[in-house]
């Protein structure tokens, strides 16, 4: 295996880890949202940075979210870890992530609103 092929195996694999808990958690589509942001922040820090460190800060993202999980938190996937961008250089970047758009079960597409239904397979456009 070589480093070039290593980000499309850890995107591989979270998308089935993250497939698999979105499954069990189809009841709540806050926790799948922020499965799929986290994995776009992933993607963004990968097209910008060398992968050596995005792999760094990603098995210390992925250990911290583990340990929150396991207390029933799975808020912070949604969420950059600042302090992990300061440790691994790329605070140099400001990332700042959208007044709580997972809480109020909003997200944004093509510069509109979609809103989350009582059915999250249906969903409204505003």
């Amino acid at each position: 295996m070589t480093w070039s092929r290593e980000p499309n195996l850890i995107f591989r694999h979270l998308s089935t880890y993250f497939s698999v808990l979105s499954a069990y958690f189809h009841n709540q589509p806050t926790i799948p949202l922020g499965f799929f942001r986290y994995l776009d922040h992933l993607h963004y820090l990968s097209g910008m940075h060398e992968w050596t460190r995005v792999h760094g800060y990603h098995i210390d993202f992925f250990n911290n979210r583990i340990l929150d999980m396991r207390h029933g938190d799975f808020s912070k996937w949604a969420n950059p870890d600042l302090s992990l961008m300061k440790k691994y250089g790329f605070d140099q970047e400001m990332i700042l992530p959208e007044p709580n758009q997972y809480a109020t079960n909003r997200i944004f597409y093509n510069s509109k609103v979609w809103q989350l239904v009582n059915d999250p397979s249906h969903g409204a456009i505003k």
